[in-house]
């Protein structure tokens, strides 16, 4: 059976994009970039996801559109993998625990 994954990049306070709705923060160095080729925002299709890929970018924006939806259910996830780039950045992968 397939899996459904979702992947983004957030900032370190866990925000998709910042109160201007700009997300150039989440500009990729090199390494990111590469990584991130080898591998729905809406709040209903959250239930259909199984797996979570997340970047997450040394910064913090302080308000904007959060990277999980407000008023959703809690979700259990489990973590599968970490990275740490030199950049700061972390690449972290996660399934969800049903």
């Amino acid at each position: 059976m397939g899996r459904v994954v979702f992947a983004m990049g957030m900032s370190l306070d866990g925000y998709v994009e910042d109160a201007r709705g700009s997300f150039d923060f989440t500009a990729p160095d090199d390494e990111v970039h590469r990584i991130a080729n080898e591998q729905a925002r809406d709040a209903a299709v959250f239930d259909l996801i199984d797996e979570f890929r997340t970047w997450v970018n040394p910064v913090a924006v302080g308000g904007g559109k959060p990277y999980f939806p407000a008023g959703g259910e809690q979700l259990r996830l489990r973590l599968l993998e970490q990275r740490a780039f030199a950049s700061g950045a972390l690449y972290l992968r996660y399934e969800r625990v049903r």
